[in-house]
């Protein structure tokens, strides 16, 4: 098997293998087998399959060579974080033997020195790397996976994450963080923001976060509607609203709504 970058800094390995078809000059490193021990044989099938992976993103066959709800799992984490980097030392993959039943997963999560600064937009990662030929897709397996795994996560994650911050600001850890940040500050000679300050700037940003992410995977809801909701007579139209399920609502809720066929948002 693989353990896999893909990596800005492919010029400072003695082995790499270029990127076939994305357009960004980053190429693929090993971090298993070490450089020093992969084989000439294991190159040569690396090779073939990550150029077989790569033009199946687009020509719709991505589901055959990668996992999924890996690629979602990992994007709509940094989506969550709002993370701002896209080409630092971010994309770790796997895949664990050579054969065809072993996809291509994403790996551990890295680089969180630029989240919460992406403010109402998607992290810069949503756009780049194989995502955006993923949501550009006719193949919409991981649009859909990607809606409904914030589906599945959007009722509690929020809730949570204001907890833990809330827990954090009462904690002796935020005591010891306040004096490593005053501490860093001189070190540095640069002003800090209190610690106990920036708990409640990350506490305000995640709800902002909320009510943007919503409106963005309504968006994105819309894109996979099924083309068969009956569409109202014109009498009935003035006076019914949808949700984005295709299901009739007696009044509009806030975000993305249908009304006589056409979007109707309630901010």
């Amino acid at each position: 098997g693989f353990l896999f970058e893909y990596d800005p800094y492919w010029w400072n390995e003695d082995v790499y293998v270029e990127s076939p078809t994305l357009e960004r000059p980053m190429h693929y490193t090993f971090k298993y087998p070490e450089p020093d021990e992969i084989t000439p044989e294991q190159i040569a099938y690396f090779t073939e399959m990550i150029t077989a992976v790569e033009q199946s993103l687009y020509n719709g066959t991505y589901a055959n060579y990668i996992d999924v709800h890996s690629f979602a799992v990992w994007l709509l984490s940094h989506d969550l974080l709002g993370t701002r980097d896209s080409a630092g030392s971010n994309y770790y993959l796997t895949k664990y033997d050579s054969t065809p039943a072993s996809k291509v997963m994403m790996a551990n999560l890295w680089d969180f020195d630029t989240a919460l600064l992406c403010d109402e937009r998607w992290s810069t990662l949503h756009g780049v790397f194989y995502f955006k030929n993923l949501f550009d897709s006719e193949n919409q397996a991981f649009l859909r996976e990607y809606v409904e795994l914030y589906d599945a996560v959007a009722p509690t994650f929020y809730n949570e994450i204001d907890d833990w911050l809330e827990q954090l600001s009462a904690s002796a850890l935020a005591a010891q963080m306040e004096e490593a940040v005053k501490w860093d500050g001189i070190r540095w000679n640069e002003v800090r923001t209190p610690f106990p300050e920036e708990i409640e700037n990350a506490r305000q940003w995640f709800a902002r976060r909320k009510v943007w992410m919503d409106a963005a995977i309504d968006e994105l809801r819309l894109q996979i509607l099924p083309t068969t909701i009956k569409r109202p007579s014109d009498d009935e139209a003035l006076k019914t609203y949808y949700n984005l399920h295709g299901q009739r609502i007696s009044m509009p809720k806030r975000g993305i709504n249908l009304k006589n066929g056409k979007k109707y948002v309630v901010r």
